[in-house]
């Protein structure tokens, strides 16, 4: 059975984590591959309280151009300040890839994930500079293996704005 990271982590560690692995690993790199299959991102994801939901809550949000494209998130990227809609965007972004989409990151889709990790990174540190150590820093939510995968959009929906 695969071991699972079971240690805390913050919004800014996390954000910070994926922003240096999105920025230093080309699209087209095994490593890409192999963030995909990992399971450590979606526990840390979890344990933040970011929920995956195919992206519904940000696209209604931000609209389906910002969720499919970097120049349309480029165009709303500053206006987001929910951390919990950026973290659930994300994650579901990973969950599209990492299941359905039949093949890998394109370099757009890296680019998105950098943009949507560098405002989240930033929101970070601006609560973090607002509120004084410690960040966000939530207990471990367990992962079951079917939560969130087989219930609510996922199990009627299955993706129906995926690239």
């Amino acid at each position: 059975m695969e071991q699972r990271n079971t240690q805390e982590i913050s919004l800014e560690e996390f954000a910070q984590k994926y922003l240096d692995f999105f920025e230093h690993t080309a699209a087209d790199d095994q490593e890409m591959y192999g963030f995909l299959d990992n399971m450590t991102f979606p526990d840390e994801c979890w344990r933040l309280g970011f929920e995956m939901d195919c992206g519904h809550s940000f696209i209604e949000t931000c609209g389906e151009d910002a969720w499919r494209s970097v120049d349309g998130l480029q165009r709303v990227v500053d206006s987001i300040n929910d951390v919990k809609l950026l973290g659930a965007a994300i994650f579901s972004q990973w969950r599209y890839f990492n299941h359905w989409a039949g093949s890998g990151l394109k370099e757009e889709d890296r680019e998105w994930f950098i943009v949507m990790l560098r405002r989240l990174k930033q929101l970070s540190e601006e609560k973090l500079s607002a509120t004084g150590p410690p960040l966000i820093r939530l207990k471990d939510k367990s992962f079951t293996g079917t939560e969130s995968y087989t219930t609510g959009y996922m199990s009627t929906h299955l993706f129906p704005y995926s690239r």
